[in-house]
């Protein structure tokens, strides 16, 4: 017999994976190891640079510009936590 625990999100969650419903355990929020969470939102945020900087080949105009903000955001929020 296997048991799945599900957690809801918390209410600071900046995961965006978790659609704001289930924690999906990244610890960028520090639930799980709060001793750990800066280190935890550095890793999520360069994990989502990467994903959009990979994506951002064969778009549309529209999608381009999407994406370019995110980068710019994700960029931003990497450059807070190693400040």
């Amino acid at each position: 017999m296997t048991v799945h625990v599900c957690y809801s999100a918390m209410k600071n969650c900046i995961n965006n994976d978790s659609y704001g419903m289930i924690c999906v355990g990244c610890n960028a929020c520090g639930r799980i190891n709060p001793e750990r969470q800066r280190e935890a939102a550095l890793k999520m945020w360069k994990r989502k640079l990467q994903q959009e900087e990979l994506g951002i080949e064969g778009m549309d105009e529209a999608q381009r510009k999407n994406i370019e903000a995110n980068i710019s955001y994700f960029k931003g929020k990497i450059a807070e936590l190693e400040s």
